[in-house]
């Protein structure tokens, strides 16, 4: 042996070193172990020959000098792992903004179609035995180009050609922008009635024949009715009504006929009216004030230029509603939601509910006859609700009942 001394490291590796070596092992371990790096230095310039590497100096000189070790690969993945992080981060940021832009377009767009209400590219055509002219200058006053109707009509009729850099979208229910700008026609038939003129048609039993033959005459229009002076008219079959009773009532050689059934009341004239507008695809508007009736029309026409009056639509086809400028309960959807909260726990929002996948009595009693199902509103969600709730089977079976039975069952309908 040449006195060579082993040393055992905790990775049991074995070093073999000389005695000058152990001398420096022996003069390092009193030393704190910030300054172990600095003399191995200078052990290291002071000898001619290269010292083996010794893992145990190596493990406790780890994370005090920097010269020893090399930079972790770890550190290296999280460093690139952070990079992409950010350039995650700023690609998402840019979407949200072009986002965020994107809808405050599209707000700019609906709000400016609420509040700009001129008229544009509006022709009217119009006979001479049916308008008078205050209405045309009315109408010429607000933009609208007049011309005379060569040959027989009934009706002004009105063609708007709308320019538009949006249109109308169903599914997000706004104003999408259009490149480029969209041109469509528009065309409406106005027939304006007087309100004596409307209740003789219904007691002639004549309104739907000439509502027929009037909209055979203009198939390519949208039907607007407005109504002038209807209610004052509706007072005067009241009172004359009253009147005949009384006197047949006094009169001794009466033979029983209750003279007064020959009068149109106010509830005949409604039945009519919503008739009309389930079945007939009508427009029906009334008049605010007597003699204001070309005002309002002027108003149906600027709401018309805003907003199309066929928006709204089925789930299962086409169904138009009217915007109807009257008294609530006219309207075919009003008054159906109405109908349908006679039904016992029915509830509004229930209803709300059934009206905008069945907007009609035609399109709910359609669907029941062609599913023959009592549960087909079961799963209709209920508007509003927050915990998701739906129509369920029960309501749906008393809905159904109330459709397809010849007799319903008691305890369905309110008392």
């Amino acid at each position: 042996m040449n006195n060579e001394v082993i040393i055992l490291d905790s990775d049991s590796s074995i070093s073999k070193m000389d005695e000058s070596d152990k001398q420096i092992i022996d003069i390092l371990s009193p030393l704190p172990l910030t300054k172990l790096s600095t003399v191995q230095s200078q052990k290291e310039e002071s000898s001619d020959t290269e010292l083996p590497e010794i893992p145990f100096l190596k493990r406790i000189n780890r994370g005090v000098s920097s010269s020893i070790i090399c930079e972790s690969p770890k550190l290296e993945m999280k460093s690139r792992g952070k990079e992409i992080d950010k350039k995650t981060k700023n690609k998402r940021k840019i979407a949200d903004q072009e986002e965020k832009q994107h809808a405050k377009e599209l707000k700019r767009i609906n709000k400016k179609r609420v509040k700009d209400q001129a008229i544009q590219d509006i022709e009217v055509v119009v006979d001479n035995k049916i308008v008078d002219e205050e209405f045309c200058i009315k109408l010429g006053d607000h933009g609208a180009k007049i011309s005379r109707f060569e040959g027989s009509s009934i009706c002004p009729i009105i063609r708007l050609k709308r320019h538009s850099d949006s249109e109308w979208d169903e599914d997000s229910r706004q104003y999408i922008p259009v490149n480029p700008p969209k041109v469509t026609d528009e065309p409406y038939a106005i027939f304006v009635w007087n309100g004596d003129d409307f209740l003789a048609k219904i007691k002639e039993n004549r309104i739907f024949e000439f509502h027929e033959e009037w909209s055979m005459r203009n198939l390519n229009f949208k039907a607007l009715y407005i109504f002038d002076q209807i209610e004052e008219a509706l007072k005067k079959q009241e009172r004359l009504a009253q009147r005949d009773f009384r006197k047949a009532v006094m009169d001794s050689k009466n033979s029983g006929v209750n003279e007064a059934s020959k009068y149109i009341t106010r509830m005949d004239f409604d039945s009519i009216l919503l008739d009309l507008q389930l079945s007939r695809n009508f427009g029906g508007y009334f008049c605010s004030k007597k003699g204001q009736m070309y005002d309002d029309i002027i108003k149906i026409i600027k709401t018309i230029a805003i907003k199309p009056y066929w928006l709204q639509s089925a789930a299962n086809g086409s169904v138009v509603h009217s915007l109807c400028i009257g008294p609530s309960g006219l309207n075919n959807t009003d008054t159906f939601q109405k109908m349908l909260q006679e039904v016992l726990l029915l509830t509004k929002s229930i209803a709300d509910s059934i009206t905008k996948h069945y907007p009609t009595i035609n399109t709910l009693y359609s669907g029941f006859l062609d599913s023959q199902d009592e549960s087909l509103l079961a799963e209709i969600p209920i508007s509003g609700s927050k915990a998701n709730r739906k129509i369920g089977l029960k309501m749906s079976q008393k809905i159904y009942r109330l459709f397809m039975n010849e007799n319903p069952k008691t305890g369905m309908y309110r008392q």
